[in-house]
This record gives C-alpha cells, sequence and structure tokens, in this order.
C-alpha cells in the first residue's frame, strides 16, 4: 500500500490518499478521485497543465526514472526541465521532480505531490 500526500496553496490542508499498488492509478485519477482541484486540460499527455513536483516521504536509495519521450517533450515545451535534464536518459528521483499527473503511476511508496 502506497500514499500520496497532495500539497498546494489551493488546498486548506495537505491531502493524503491512500492506495493499493495493484490497482495502477495515475496520480491525476487519485486527484480527481478525492476531490482535489489538479488542473489538467487535455487528459493525454499533451498540454503539460497537470505538471506537479513529485518527491519521495522517506528516499531508502538512490532512484532514477526514465520518463517516456512524449512526457519529457511536453514538460520541456511547459519549461518544467531543464536542457540538462531533456537531454538526459534517466533523472534522479530522490529531488523533487516535475511530472505529468496524467502520466506516473505511484508505486506502494510514500510520496509527495505539489501542484
Amino acid at each position: 500500500m502506497g500514499t500520496v500526500t497532495f500539497l498546494s496553496p489551493s488546498l486548506t490542508d495537505a491531502v493524503t490518499v491512500r492506495f493499493h499498488d495493484y490497482e495502477r492509478p495515475t496520480l491525476l485519477s487519485l486527484a480527481q478521485g478525492h476531490g482535489i482541484p489538479l488542473r489538467c486540460d487535455c487528459l493525454s499527455n499533451g498540454c503539460g497543465s497537470c505538471a506537479v513536483k513529485v518527491a519521495a516521504v522517506r528516499p531508502l536509495r538512490v532512484d532514477t526514472v526514465s520518463l517516456s519521450a512524449a512526457e519529457k517533450a511536453t514538460l520541456w515545451r511547459a519549461g518544467r526541465l531543464t536542457s540538462e535534464q531533456y537531454q538526459a536518459e534517466a533523472l534522479t528521483a530522490n529531488t523533487p521532480l516535475w511530472r505529468l499527473a496524467c502520466q506516473v503511476v505511484p508505486s506502494d511508496e510514500d510520496i509527495w505531490v505539489a501542484f
């Protein structure tokens, strides 16, 4: 079981959502299912409006994440990736990293999502 804690100035308090790994929800579907006002204009990885910062609550190891070409391109166009991040094959996931909420499927870890 994992937890996602959503943090935003638009929320009165942080909202923590628990989920089972087998459910395979995206961050966007978790937010929408719990009434969290996370913006998303297209639902299809094309606009970048659902870009969020993602960080592990308790990083246990140094992890890397590989973004799909489409997610990298969208985040690049939205100004959320540096040129070094855009050109890298994998990014360190232990620091807050911009991701698209419509694409990220969290695993059984505890993460923070800021928007």
